[in-house]
């Protein structure tokens, strides 16, 4: 990367007599690996015979390197010319009114001095205001110093990272940010500000990344946390189901919502049935119906909290997709004594979606023999807005049309069927009624 892997140090002797390098007085194409820096990005003392090497060597180079990482050109296009070289050089430093802010600009004017002595050091170039105005690169230096600091300072400069992360690409989240956020997650008075940034930035790598750099460090957390670091685990759980292998999502976010639905904590409660809404169909289907409907039925039947029951209700319109007739049957039985106890607007709203997938999924009979006659006593709710039951009615009226446009040909059929036997009927007892033709 700009030469820089031909390192030498002040004490080197010239590879020949009065140069480091060996450059061509014309233009050479390169043959195969090369063995010198590139004549564009090196200090003329590399060049110049009799020179001197200092720090300052490569400070012109880093400002050749930084003018082009900025302007995606050439600043030096010479290829490997030293004719040419010689003579643009001649003419530094360069006006470089491209580039901006100022600050920038002249720090870069500074480093490109034909002359090394009026060169600035690295140093120099690192605390201008062009860097130490960068948030995203205050932030980069924090995280990478974050080891150094208490607890406090640690807790601050999260925060600081809270508001600044979605700035960088995948690749500075995974060896910049995430590894000493992940050494964070042990520490446990600084888990609730690690952890949701640990989350949300887990939602931009591959699984492949994810597998291998976070979730080591995440499944004992996952396992064991609780209180408001099991609250946010569960608010990102569904990028951990989408990021995550369907063994994994059961061993993993599926046992932290069980041991979520299993708390006393409503919140808790609450945000893991609106995450199993979510992720349903990332479940297995024996955990879902051997571990967390039991769970569902226990909360929906049991809970004092309408927030908690409603989301119950609505995780039922989930599973129905899921789940075989059987186990439908009985979500239908636990949302008919839902609805008989709690009249809100809400619930019943809940349970009419819950009709609906069931009529669209499981087809016309069960529509007919289950789910109108559960909706058909919620049309005299005194809760309703009129807006809801118009809704209500609207739905009554779709699955009516579906069980005659269902049961209508067959009707018609079977009546056809019917008058064609009658008519045979009538006709064999005509021709029996008829007298006999005597013989002559």
């Amino acid at each position: 990367f700009g030469g820089f892997g031909f390192a030498i140090t002040p004490q080197t002797p010239p590879a020949k007599p009065g140069a480091y390098f060996d450059y061509p007085y014309m233009d050479q194409d390169p043959l195969g690996l090369p063995v010198r820096p590139p004549l564009r990005c090196v200090a003329p003392e590399l060049v110049a015979v009799g020179a001197r090497i200092t720090a300052a060597t490569d400070v012109f180079s880093l400002a050749v390197l930084t003018y082009e990482v900025l302007q995606r050109q050439e600043l030096l296009p010479v290829r490997n010319n030293t004719e040419r070289y010689q003579r643009i050089v001649g003419q530094l430093p360069p006006p470089l009114s491209n580039i901006s802010p100022a600050p920038l600009r002249d720090a870069l004017r500074a480093m490109l001095s034909a002359d090394a002595s009026a060169r600035p050091d690295a140093a120099t170039f690192m605390v201008s205001p062009y860097f130490s105005s960068d948030a995203s690169l205050c932030t980069l230096r924090s995280i990478g110093r974050l080891l150094e600091h208490d607890n406090l300072q640690k807790a601050s400069l999260l925060r600081q990272v809270a508001t600044t992360w979605q700035a960088f690409d995948p690749r500075v989240l995974r060896y910049k940010i995430l590894p000493p956020l992940l050494v964070e997650l042990r520490t446990l008075s600084l888990q609730a500000v690690a952890l949701p940034l640990v989350l949300s930035m887990s939602a931009r790598l591959s699984k492949e990344e994810f597998a291998r750099v976070v979730m080591p460090a995440l499944a004992p957390l996952v396992a064991t946390l609780e209180g408001s670091g099991q609250l946010a685990l569960l608010q990102h759980a569904p990028t951990l189901a989408a990021l995550l292998s369907p063994q994994e999502v059961d061993a993993h976010v599926g046992a932290l919502l069980a041991r979520s639905l299993d708390s006393s904590d409503v919140r808790l409660q609450q945000e893991a049935m609106k995450v199993l809404a979510q992720v349903v169909d990332a479940m297995g289907y024996a955990f879902l119906k051997e571990q967390l409907l039991p769970r569902v039925h226990q909360l929906v039947m049991g809970t004092n909290a309408a927030a908690v029951r409603y989301c119950g209700m609505v995780c039922y319109a989930r599973f129905v997709t899921r789940l075989d007739r059987e186990e439908v049957i009985h979500i239908l039985d636990a949302v008919g004594k839902v609805a008989q106890v709690d009249k809100s607007a809400a619930t019943t709203m809940s349970v009419v979606e819950v009709g609906e997938t069931v009529a669209k999924h499981l087809g016309v009979e069960l529509a007919a023999s289950r789910v109108v006659p559960l909706l058909c006593p919620l049309l005299l709710s005194p809760h309703l807005t009129p807006s809801q039951l118009r809704t209500l009615t609207a739905s009554l009226k779709d699955m009516l049309a579906r069980i005659e446009a269902k049961q209508l040909p067959t009707l018609k059929q079977k009546e056809q069927l019917d008058q064609s036997v009658a008519a045979g009927q009538k006709e064999q007892q005509a021709a029996a009624a008829r007298p006999t033709p005597r013989a002559p």
